[in-house]
């Protein structure tokens, strides 16, 4: 009798039809969530407003319904319903932000068309509530979906060819969005060999001459080739099995090399044009952040300084130098410019642009300054003058911006943010690609509506550190 192969992967609850079920679970819980945020907003509408009446005002009904079937259609419209996530969701947020304008103003559009009577302070009031609903609704159906990902519950098993940084990186990410119903079951490579077992918490099954085998047995319905770097002939081979054992197949490029980042596709009457993303941003799309960094930066500036006025003579006895430091950075197009902060190292070691968690040379003050992120409020000033931004790409060093590869020097056409996506992300020590990583995904997807996204996951950063 022919024993078991200990390093079969390990099958799935499988669910035919998951995704269908998964985007019928997101519309309910965007349809509750939405009905909470409207019942919500007429109750701060009965509190707060002095015209309120003691009866619900007429045809609410309607408006309610209105609302509702208006706003589901914008969110499927801006593709909300796909099982795709972006990273650090921001495609998520951008495209909530998106829904909920254009179905505040379709709502209203609808109801004057209906004849339906309805005060503006009262819509307001009631949509001001459904933004945050929709937002807490579906952070509950990730929740939901992360936990049958981690119960095995999904529609196809996955393998992926490569347990190099490309594959590791498409695991992360498939992890990510559990609603698409995929699990990664184990890894095929051809490069760790037998010593090496897991990556990433995932078994590596064997190298390319167990691949057939693998596939023959029924249970994989996918595979992830993540081989930037073998010869054509290989992949070929590959693709070859796949075919032959009826498995469906996704060729990943190489996300450890930036070159694709740097590449923008155009379409003029259907003719595709390849080129690179131009640094420079519109007349009107450079007021609306400038107005952003202004609305934002002038008034925390303000509720920071009596903190500031406070901890200088703290800094001051703690470091035994000035309370505030300009550390050199570079700026767009390289100018050079001093970043403020607090000092928070003994006056002599010289002030660093990069943070060491952990950093035994920090008095105990200051130590209560980084955490609280009272060291940063300084940069506030950076962003009323102009040198930073609200939102950007992290601020370099002289030497390191000088180092910079021929490559990688769009960075210095963009302006250093107070925050971004390298500050907002979960991995709390990036590498110097990683970062790159991040800044091009800045560069591609930059908008107003995005620089709100960060923001507001900046924030959630914020509460999620004074709450440990």
């Amino acid at each position: 009798m022919r024993e078991p192969n200990p390093r079969r992967p390990t099958g799935i609850s499988e669910i035919p039809n998951f995704q269908k079920w998964m985007t019928a679970l997101r519309i309910l819980i965007d349809l509750v969530a939405s009905l909470c945020g409207q019942a919500l907003g007429l109750v701060v509408w009965f509190a707060l407003s002095k015209d309120a009446p003691s009866a619900l005002p007429d045809r609410i009904d309607e408006i309610v319904v209105v609302g509702e079937v208006v706003l589901l259609l914008c969110i499927g419209l801006f593709g909300l319903y796909v099982p795709h996530r972006s990273l650090l969701d921001l495609h998520e947020h951008r495209g909530v932000l998106r829904a909920w304008i254009t179905a505040l103003a379709g709502t209203r559009l609808l109801l004057f068309l209906m004849g339906v009577p309805v005060s503006v302070p009262l819509l307001l009031s009631i949509w001001a509530m459904v933004l945050p609903s929709v937002h807490l609704g579906r952070r509950g159906f990730h929740w939901i979906g992360e936990r049958l990902r981690r119960a095995g519950v999904g529609e196809v098993a996955a393998l992926v060819y490569g347990a190099g940084e490309t594959g590791i990186r498409l695991v992360r990410e498939l992890r990510r969005q559990p609603e698409s119903g995929v699990h990664v079951v184990g890894f095929v490579d051809d490069g760790p060999g037998e010593a090496v077992r897991q990556v990433e918490g995932v078994p590596v099954l064997g190298d390319f001459s167990r691949l057939d085998a693998l596939l023959s047995e029924g249970t994989i319905g996918k595979l992830y080739i993540a081989l930037p770097q073998v010869p054509r002939r290989t992949i070929l081979d590959i693709l070859a099995i796949c075919r032959r054992r009826g498995v469906d197949f996704r060729i990943v490029p190489n996300l450890a090399e930036q070159h694709l980042s740097l590449v923008e596709l155009q379409d003029i009457d259907g003719v595709p044009l390849l080129g690179v993303p131009s640094t420079t941003m519109p007349v009107g799309a450079r007021f609306r952040k400038r107005i952003l960094d202004l609305a934002l930066a002038v008034p925390l500036l303000v509720l920071a300084a009596p903190l500031l006025l406070l901890a200088a003579p703290f800094v001051r006895r703690a470091t035994g130098g000035t309370a505030l430091v300009g550390i050199p950075v570079a700026g767009v197009d390289g100018r050079p410019f001093r970043l403020l902060r607090l000092r928070s190292l003994p006056a002599k070691f010289r002030p660093e642009l990069r943070r060491i968690p952990g950093d035994e040379r920090l008095p105990a003050f200051c130590g209560f300054c980084r955490a609280s992120l009272l060291e940063i409020a300084p940069e506030l000033w950076n962003v009323i003058r102009g040198e930073i931004s609200m939102v950007g790409p992290r601020p370099l060093g002289l030497r390191e911006a000088a180092t910079l590869e021929p490559r990688h020097r769009f960075r210095l056409g963009l302006r250093p943010g107070f925050t971004g996506l390298w500050k907002i992300d979960p991995r709390r020590e990036l590498d110097p690609a990683e970062e790159l990583e991040l800044d091009l995904q800045y560069l591609r997807l930059r908008s107003f509506l995005l620089d709100i996204a960060i923001l507001l996951r900046s924030m959630d950063e914020i509460f999620r550190r004074l709450r440990t």
